[in-house]
């Protein structure tokens, strides 16, 4: 009994400092990069470890529920059932487009790179001055990835001059003053073409190309056609009349008296 008694608490003693010493063993902590979070949980099992904390973090598209990265790192020495600190990619970071309209440009643009975001310039004829932002895309407060592309309208400060041909002069300045275009002068000129007097025919910028809203727009209107001349009559030359030529009349010839031979 007494030995039976003494086997037992050897073997108790053996398994007390193997289990011990297993707990004591250090493990190398095994690369994990790339792995989904369940593939990476049984890696980490089969070493003797389990998964501490896990975390998602923005990360390229192509990383999304992914391990990128982990503590600690891979090779580490640790003691045996230790943890290990995992950091799924959850892709690209949202960011909120910021309001922009009505910066300058550049400040704009300096703005957006500064968020991790793609400025794209698109200049536009605008009344407003040079290099203003007039509009974006996608609008403020949308969710973009990072490096997405922010399309911003930006003004020349031209406007298009409108075409006002037909028009009165009045209509045409008022037409002219709505495009924003408020120094118009006129000028009559000969048209090109039978063109009703006072009517105006083109303008100097012409209609269509883009200019500067303070500059001067000159109205071509059609001068009145100078009155037509009398048209003086023809002079009536006489028709020339033809006289019979003159009869001449035949000499008439006397004939000789007859003498009588007297009587013997």
């Amino acid at each position: 009994l007494a030995l039976a008694v003494l086997l037992v608490f050897v073997l108790a003693a053996f398994l007390t400092a193997r289990l011990l010493n297993g707990k004591n063993k250090n493990v190398s902590v095994p690369d994990l990069t790339n792995q989904t979070q369940s593939q990476a949980q049984q890696t980490l099992i089969q070493d003797g470890l389990k998964i501490g904390t896990v975390s998602t973090v923005a990360s390229p598209a192509a990383q999304k529920d992914r391990v990128i990265r982990q503590s600690p790192l891979a090779n580490t020495s640790v003691k045996q059932g230790g943890t290990v600190d995992l950091f799924v990619g959850g892709g690209p970071a949202q960011i909120q487009v910021p309001q922009l309209i009505g910066q300058d440009y550049n400040s704009a643009a300096n703005q957006l790179s500064q968020q991790k975001l793609t400025p794209k310039r698109v200049d536009v004829n605008n009344p407003l001055p040079p290099g203003r932002v007039v509009g974006q895309t996608p609008a403020a407060g949308a969710q973009v990835p990072e490096n997405a592309t922010i399309t911003l309208t930006v003004s020349t400060g031209n406007v298009a001059i409108p075409d006002v041909r037909g028009l009165t002069v009045p209509e045409a300045t008022a037409k002219l003053n709505n495009a924003g275009f408020l120094n118009v002068a006129q000028q009559v000129l000969p048209p090109p073409m039978d063109y009703p007097a006072g009517l105006v025919f083109g303008t100097n910028p012409a209609a269509g190309s883009a200019a500067p809203t303070s500059s001067q727009i000159t109205l071509e209107v059609a001068q009145a056609k100078p009155p037509a001349s009398p048209t003086p009559p023809h002079p009536t030359t006489p028709a020339p009349t033809s006289s019979a030529p003159p009869t001449t009349t035949p000499p008439t010839t006397t004939a000789p008296p007859t003498t009588t031979p007297p009587h013997s």
